[in-house]
């Protein structure tokens, strides 16, 4: 009973419920606090002793479309436009003009964005690659590193799986070559 009051939350205070992983932790925890109380002679056993974990259910990921890809990566650009240069200045006659221009989209954000959509690294892992871990004739990358920021400061970490060092696939899945993947990135390979 428990489990189903702290999966669902309580709607009237407007409180979610936690998480799988916290609510499979729960009963672990419980157990665990209990057998420390009998250990310190506060209790004479533990009554969690034979609770269990309530069995984890497993959630298919779901991955963007092609088309959910390109509309965010459309956004990418819009986003990463910024906004209109405008400003007075002054020709050598004197007279005053008012210039204006719009920053071209930055095709590095674009190459990010889309580096992580095909290769399903994390954001750190992503700016802390560095090009001795490029290998564009194999189509090979070799996450060695992340690189994050805390309190304004670039921390290096090590990767965040199990595994340590992982290898990710350079190829688009649709085999376009490296330089296709921003937009004024070079000539198509």
């Amino acid at each position: 009973m428990l489990h189903v009051s702290l999966a669902k939350g309580d709607p009237e205070r407007k409180r979610r419920g936690i998480g799988q992983h916290s609510l499979h932790n729960v009963p672990t925890v419980l157990r665990g606090s209990l057998e420390q109380a009998v250990r310190w002679e506060l209790l004479e056993r533990n009554p969690a002793a034979a609770a269990k974990a309530p069995e984890r259910v497993s959630r298919e990921a779901r991955h963007w479309s092609a088309d959910e890809l390109a509309t965010f990566l459309d956004a990418v650009d819009r986003v990463c436009a910024g906004d209109k240069l405008t400003e007075e200045r002054t020709r050598k006659n004197g007279t005053t003009y008012t210039y204006r221009r719009r920053r071209p989209p930055d095709p590095m954000q674009r190459a990010f964005w889309y580096l992580i959509a095909h290769t399903g690294m994390r954001r750190a892992e992503a700016c802390g690659l560095r090009w001795p871990a490029v290998d564009l004739k194999n189509k090979h990358l070799t996450i060695e590193r992340g690189r994050t920021t805390k309190g304004g400061r670039v921390i290096v970490t090590d990767p965040k799986t199990r595994h340590g060092v992982q290898d990710a696939e350079a190829r688009p899945p649709d085999g376009r070559g490296a330089r296709d993947v921003a937009p004024g990135a070079g000539t198509p390979t």
